[in-house]
């Protein structure tokens, strides 16, 4: 390729890229990530479209429910608070602009995962006889022994007739 058409082409694919990114950027088509700390908290969301999606916040911390529930309470908080900053601190960028809906947008409409795993501090027989029933129940289905079965059979009559009682 001679040195004239290797800056041609370069200049064409710089303008092209630029092009792309402007356009991709104002219509938000691609999906953005980011991770933002607020109450001492990592919170990681995702946007597209000038939208946070949903599903696209907390989603490192997915499998631990109370970490998520306070990931995502925070998330709303993140999301409250930006709002409030920018529509008090208004610019005329369009991007501004664009953030500023989006973060109000989700202030308003974005729902916390409310968790909270407490263990009971004393159970009633009623429910020491179903976990019995249950855990009896489990131990037939991955073992259909006589003995497992008759255990089965004395656990889960015990619960009904507590049941019953009741």
């Amino acid at each position: 390729m001679d040195p004239l058409s290797m800056v041609f082409a370069t200049y064409i694919d710089l303008v092209s890229s630029t092009v792309y990114e402007t356009m991709t950027d104002r219509l938000g088509t691609e999906i953005k990530s980011v991770v933002v700390k607020h109450e001492e908290m990592d919170i990681p969301y995702s946007y597209q479209m000038w939208k946070i999606r949903p599903n696209g916040v907390c989603t490192s911390y997915q499998l631990d429910i109370q970490k998520l529930s306070k990931c995502t309470i925070a998330a709303k908080s993140l999301f409250k608070n930006t709002c409030l900053h920018m529509q008090n601190n208004p610019k005329s960028d369009w991007r501004y602009r664009k953030l500023k809906n989006m973060y109000c947008h989700a202030a308003n409409t974005y729902q916390p995962i409310l968790a909270s795993i407490q263990v009971p501090e004393k159970r009633t027989p009623l429910q020491l006889a179903r976990s019995e029933c249950n855990i009896a129940v489990a131990k037939l289905m991955s073992d259909k022994s006589e003995e497992n079965r008759k255990a089965q059979e004395q656990a889960c009559k015990k619960y009904r007739q507590l049941q019953e009682k009741k």
